[in-house]
């Protein structure tokens, strides 16, 4: 058994928790009321820090958007402090990010009001070093919401080629098909504009039962 087929199993999640705990003091929850503020403002941090966003458009130094409503976020918390975030945003009126930015060929058979993306992953610049381990302590947090939600069947995400393979061990995404991006597209990708430089970036998806 791999590594990560190993954190697979009820014994390895706990061993694995146990583990980021006692050795490098991370710990992983789903963010609460409380933790709102912080998680918004790390967001702001690492994205202008990333340059993806104009520090001008956040004057509160805060960044969110109009997904969060329909969003659990997870972190990772080193000493009190956010370290790692993502969040899983559920399928409602406002959309999703993924078919806000691209413009995408779903197959028939999904249903949208079951698809849940997985988004705004980041991990601080001075734990890089353990995005892998950051990334599985996330994952487990937001495998237990899911998998806890019989609604939610597919995951969609957006991510460039190198992201893709590095993580496919998690959760093997496959390549959505794409039309040309029409005028509402480009005029969402206006809102990061740093970010659609980064690299070749596209959207996947997923059965949900194939997460971690």
């Amino acid at each position: 058994m791999t590594q990560i087929g190993f954190v697979k199993t009820a014994i390895g999640a706990l061993i694995f928790k146990g583990y980021a705990q006692l050795v490098y003091g991370l710990s992983f929850r789903i963010a609460l009321g409380d933790d709102e503020a912080n998680l918004y403002r790390f967001r702001y941090k690492i994205y202008c820090d990333e340059g993806y966003i104009n520090s001008d458009s956040y004057p509160d130094q805060k960044f969110s958007d109009k997904y969060d409503p329909a969003s659990i976020s997870v972190i990772a918390v080193k000493a009190n402090e956010i370290v790692g975030a993502g969040r899983a945003t559920h399928y409602s009126q406002g959309g999703l990010p993924t078919f806000e930015y691209f413009n995408i060929m779903l197959p028939d058979n999904i249903n949208r009001d079951r698809i849940v993306e997985m988004g705004r992953f980041m991990v601080h610049p001075k734990y890089r070093g353990k995005a892998r381990l950051v990334a599985i302590g996330m994952s487990l947090q937001l495998k237990k919401y899911v998998r806890g939600n019989p609604d939610i069947e597919w995951l969609v995400a957006f991510m460039s080629d190198k992201v893709q393979q590095a993580f496919a061990a998690l959760i093997p995404f496959q390549t959505l098909a794409e039309n040309p991006l029409a005028e509402i597209h480009i005029q969402a990708r206006g809102l990061l504009p740093g970010y659609w430089e980064k690299g070749n970036i596209h959207p996947v998806i997923a059965k949900a039962s194939e997460l971690l």
